[in-house]
Order: C-alpha cells, then structure tokens, then sequence
C-alpha cells in the first residue's frame, strides 16, 4: 500500500468496475488462456488500485451522514421501481433481459446454445453486468440472484453519485435527483409535433420519430444493463491525474455495453490530452503518448483483447439463436423503421427531424453554457459527440444513437450541474 491508505470507497470502487471482468475471465475462456489473461489482469489491477488517488471531498458538515442516508434510500426506491429484479411490473425490454439472466445463472459457463440449423454456439452479448449476479444465482437461486442485482444497480448508482460528490467537493442530495431527471426537452417536442409514439410502454422520448435520446432515468429504467458502467466509467476516466490506467479502466465499460465503449473513447483522448502539460502549458501528443504506455495499460490489453475477440464473434446481434418468444428468448430483431413508420406527424425532411431534435434534445443546454464554457475543450468535445452520434447507423436499428450518447449526455449533464451551482452561488439569476 502507498502511504495514503486506501479504503472503502476506493475497494467497492474497483470491486465494482472489474469484478465482471474477472469473471469474465476466468470463465470464459479455455483454462490455459484463461490463467494467462485473469493474472495479468489482476496484476494490472493491483497495481492501479495502489496509485489510485483516494476519494476526498473537501467540504464537510454534520449533515453529510443524513445526506448519504437519505441518497441511499432514494437509490433503492428508484432501482426498485426501475423493474431491476421483477419486484414491480417491468417494462416490455426486461422480458429479454430475465430470460438472458436466467440463462446466465442455469447455462454452464460459457453459455452455448443451439441455433436453428442445427448448430451449437457460445452466446455472445455484452454479459458483464448480470456477471455477479448470475455466479451468486447459481449457488443460491434466480430470486435470490434478482435480489442481488437490485444490490449490484443501487451500489453503482451510490458510486455514481459519491464521484459526483467528489466532483464537485460536497455532499449534496440534489446531485443525484438533477442527474436522474437531466434529458431534452422531450414534452415541448410532443407539443410542437403532436406526436407520441403510439405503443404501449414507450415514452416521450419518441417524439421526433427519426432520432432518440433517452433521459437518463429512461436509461436506468430500460437499459440499466448498458448504462451504469457507461456513468460509471467516464466518471472514474474524468477523475484520474495521468492516463496509465485508461484502457483497463475501459474494459469495464466493454464488456457491459459496446456502444457506451465507443462513446467514452472521445472523452478519454480529451482527458488523456488534459492530463498532460508541459510547464508553460503546452501539451504535445508524443508527451500524451509516453505518459499512456505503462505497464497496466499493457496488462490491461490481456483482458480488453479476449473481450473485443469475444464481441466480435458477434456478427449479427443473436444471428441464428434460437427464435423463442419473447419472455423466454434471448433473440431480438429490430427492423428498420423509416420515419414515417414512427409516427402520425411527418417532418419535411429528415434534415429538418435532425435539427428540431439537436435543438430539444441537447442545443437548448449548449445555448445556455455557452457564455462561461466558450473556451473550454470538453463543452465543444461534447457538443461534436452529440452532433455526430444520430448520424451514424450500426445495424439496422438506432442503437449507436441511443446508446453511444451515454458518456456525452452524463458529461453535458455535470457542466450543466456545475454551472447552475456556480450561477446559485453568485446570485446570477
């Protein structure tokens, strides 16, 4: 250990991030392999969590044991109600999800399935979130298992919220309701339009018809699978003095959501480019790159690279599983849907649909953080993601879009958080 003892923050911290990965590890890959890649990856480990800086938060008062109390009942009431662990009716999505957890905990490891033709082969899917729960499902029981996600999602929400804290230097309640609530301007949307997606189950969110962007409680209620290590990464990358953990920090994050992975990329160049300053204030990109070679980033690709080979066997999302229906399959076919499929009210274009939606969605934030953010790298980083994500089509569904923007989102939602504390504290209506 260094002489700053690290201690329980820091331990659920990395026990949370990488513990899937392990897992992961450990059982998915023939045992010779297997042995090779799990040590190296506990070694990086070891090693990052000893030059891991401790979670501090400057500002203290009486009042902070009330808040963490108040933020963890808040946190269970919200994992509750999301439909994690079936405790309350689910939204239709979950029906896919229990029956892919359910397989997790009665399939051996790795899971192989026989296809419609006759074949038999691993189930490849982005698995690391149901990883600890499935293991503690096999040796107790699926309703025990569900209890222990709901555990898994609340102690990734209290995580979020404490670097959020850290973040910002207190402890405050309100961190956690504003980042729950933060999205677009999804109701002004439906009333311009006229419009809401027509199907039981769905939301706001639909309006546009072409584009979406899910709040952030949309994401937690749908895609809580995706997106809690996808908070939870970029809020540990944004956190770190220098880039030599970075990609195992982002093997986490790979393994629960390959499109979250690929919309963290662009945050981690730009903190891994802030990361590095000459004394006069100059940055130069060998410097970034001297200060990103390191023995955990090496070890780390130990694990990052089973998991890229893993997800690439994925050709087609469940291409030839078998067809089930719904409540007991693990297949999920999206068609392609045009425009006018969505909905009653037809945009003139889909330029027009694209614009109406930057501006609802996130422009109107942008507008707003302009005057104070105007030279800062990471608001025009964000603005660009944003732009970019709706434009880019991976498959036959809208998934880059509605997943590739969970980092971005989370990073506009801190600026915009940071900016209506500083504006508070000033007195600038």
């Amino acid at each position: 250990m260094t002489k700053k003892t690290l201690k329980w923050k820091e331990l659920l911290l990395y026990g949370y991030l990488y513990l899937p990965v392990l897992l992961f590890l450990l059982f998915w890959m023939k045992w010779y392999f297997s042995l090779i890649a799990a040590t190296a990856f506990l070694l990086a480990v070891q090693w990052a969590f000893q030059s891991e800086a401790p979670i501090e938060i400057k500002e203290h008062s009486k009042d902070d044991l009330w808040r963490i109390g108040f933020v963890l009942l808040l946190i269970v009431l919200f994992t509750l109600t999301s439909g994690v662990g079936a405790s309350v009716p689910q939204y239709p999505d979950h029906g896919y999800r229990n029956t892919l957890f359910k397989t997790l905990i009665d399939e051996p490891w790795p899971v192989k399935l026989w296809t419609t033709d006759g074949h038999l082969r691993v189930m490849c899917y982005y698995i690391g979130f149901w990883l600890p729960a499935a293991l503690v499902g096999k040796y107790t029981s699926y309703s025990f298992a569900l209890l222990f996600l709901q555990i898994w999602c609340a102690i990734g929400l209290f995580l979020i919220w404490l670097l959020m804290c850290e973040r910002m230097q207190k402890y405050r309640m309100w961190y956690l309701l504003f980042f729950l609530f933060f999205g677009g301007a999804d109701i002004v949307g439906t009333m311009l339009t006229g419009n809401i997606y027509a199907d039981v189950g769905n939301r706001i969110e639909w309006w546009n018809g072409a584009f979406v962007y899910p709040g952030v409680l949309t994401q937690l209620f749908w895609v809580f699978n995706q997106a809690i290590y996808g908070w939870l990464v970029l809020l540990m990358m944004m956190r770190q003095k220098d880039n030599k953990s970075f990609l195992l920090i982002w093997t986490s994050v790979l393994l629960c959501s390959s499109f979250a992975s690929i919309g963290v990329i662009p945050f981690a160049l730009f903190k891994g480019w802030e990361n590095q300053r000459e004394e006069k204030g100059v940055r130069r990109l060998t410097a970034v790159v001297k200060n990103s070679i390191s023995v955990v980033n090496i070890l780390g690709v130990f694990a990052c690279g089973w998991i890229l080979v893993y997800l690439a066997a994925n050709v087609s999302l469940f291409s030839g599983v078998m067809h089930l229906e719904p409540q007991s399959s693990i297949e999920v076919v999206m068609p392609s849907v045009p425009v006018e499929g969505f909905a009653a009210y037809e945009w003139s274009s889909k330029l027009m649909a694209y614009l109406w939606f930057i501006l609802l969605e996130v422009g109107i934030y942008f507008v707003l953080l302009f005057p104070s953010r105007e030279k800062y790298r990471g608001y025009w980083l964000t603005l660009l993601v944003l732009l970019l994500c709706p434009l880019i089509q991976v498959g036959t569904w809208i998934d880059f879009c509605m997943r590739a923007n969970i980092p971005a989102i989370l990073f506009l939602c801190l600026m915009t958080m940071e900016e209506f504390e500083d504006s508070w504290s000033q007195k600038r209506w």
